[in-house]
């Protein structure tokens, strides 16, 4: 008999009490969101931001993303929104997701026609390598996966923190994306500079293409090139070692020419731990043989 008095009362509490508590969360620029449930869908319009969420295990609030979005391999099959600089608002409209996840941005066209539909924006920080787990905190605090987005984010930092302490003798490096280099301020020059080398590429920009002139000066002891695949490395060797400006470097001279993977060095995102780690590697390798 005691349960048909305790059902009742427990029946009034479901009633009265939300499923869901209010929960408040704030973007990187101070803006503050009221979520009162769990059940809402995002557009990601980068591919850095696509593979922080999924690696934080809320792919699943992935409405659609960008065309470029191609990792985890889950992210291909999500509904596609253009890009960045060229998004598909009709298709955006059509979702009407709660939030457009996106980095802090200058630009503006996005940003007003965003706004002028009535989408939350939730912006992240800019690019930055140790922005990456700043990024990832805010977006485990927006999808209620605080626990597994610390994970991920002491992974980049353990990486960095470990690394911190490699002295290598041979470092001068350029780190090569086809013709451009990553320079100092690029989450790439960040990741080389966090690995133990000495950037070669001083400039500001963060991807400057360096005249033959400054290669020649800078003399990198080490070339680190990003290759797309294995046919790529073949390619790449021939051109540097037969290219009058890059053979008088002591990096060719001395055959210090290495690759790493283009999926993991060109996106600002979880796996930037890896890159560090493989760049420290390379680092290794090289003065090993010194």
């Amino acid at each position: 008999m005691k349960f048909t008095f305790i059902t009742p009362i427990i029946l009034l509490l479901s009633v009265s009490c939300p499923l869901f508590a209010d929960r408040i969360v704030n973007d990187a620029l101070g803006n503050s969101f009221t979520l009162n449930s769990e059940d809402f869908k995002v557009v990601c319009l980068s591919p850095s931001v696509t593979e922080s969420i999924f690696a934080i295990g809320a792919g699943d609030r992935i409405a659609a993303c960008s065309k470029f979005c191609r990792f985890p391999k889950e992210a291909e099959s999500k509904p596609k929104v253009g890009g960045f600089f060229d998004a598909d608002f009709e298709k955006i409209a059509a979702i009407n997701p709660r939030f457009v996840v996106i980095p802090e941005t200058s630009n503006a066209v996005l940003v007003n026609r965003l706004r002028a539909m009535n989408i939350d924006i939730f912006f992240l920080n800019k690019e930055g390598l140790r922005n990456i787990a700043v990024n990832l905190r805010l977006l485990g605090d927006l999808m209620n996966r605080t626990k597994e987005a610390k994970i991920v984010a002491l992974k980049i930092e353990n990486a960095i923190e470990s690394n911190s302490s490699n002295t290598f003798l041979i470092k001068r490096a350029f780190l090569m994306f086809d013709k451009m280099a990553a320079g100092k301020t690029s989450f790439a020059g960040e990741a080389l500079a966090a690995a133990g080398f000495e950037n070669c590429s001083t400039s500001d920009a963060p991807w400057p293409i360096p005249n033959p002139e400054f290669i020649i000066s800078s003399n990198p002891q080490i070339l680190i090139l990003e290759k797309k695949s294995t046919d790529d490395e073949k390619t790449l060797s021939e051109y540097y070692r037969k290219n009058p400006i890059w053979r008088a470097t002591d990096a060719v001279k001395h055959n210090r020419i290495y690759f790493i993977d283009s999926d993991l060095i060109s996106i600002p995102g979880p796996r930037m731990a890896d890159a560090v780690n493989e760049l420290a590697c390379i680092g290794k390798k090289a003065n090993a043989s010194h």
